[in-house]
């Protein structure tokens, strides 16, 4: 029931500062990204409210991804694109997914095996 509640409130926090105050889906993730790093902030220099910063951190990971992949998702100019950011975004994603993979798995081209 807590997870549903988190879900569904940082979902209305999302649309409520992107589309309610006009603020923007980029404006918005920017205004989460600064409410996700101050419980992390808190934690790091003090180790008080243990439980009070993990919630806080986690009710504002659902705006805050949100907001970014409805500005990735639009396309290149607003609603009416036709998805062209949809497209752009998804190019991006499997490019740092196949470079992640790459490095994660220490993948070299070329790479020869020469005794001595």
């Amino acid at each position: 029931m807590t997870i549903l509640f988190t879900f569904g409130l940082g979902t209305a926090l999302g649309d409520y500062t992107s589309h309610v105050l006009n603020w923007g889906t980029l404006n918005s993730g920017f205004f989460f990204l600064i409410l996700f790093a101050i419980p992390i902030i808190w934690r790091v220099f003090s180790k008080k409210a243990e439980i009070l910063t993990f919630w806080s951190a986690y009710v504002m990971t659902r705006p805050l991804g949100a907001s970014f992949a409805d500005w990735g998702s639009y396309g290149l100019y607003g609603h009416n694109s036709e998805g062209v950011g949809f497209f752009l975004l998804t190019i991006f994603l499997i490019l740092l997914i196949a470079l992640s993979a790459k490095s994660f798995l220490g993948i070299k081209r070329n790479e020869t095996v020469t005794s001595q």
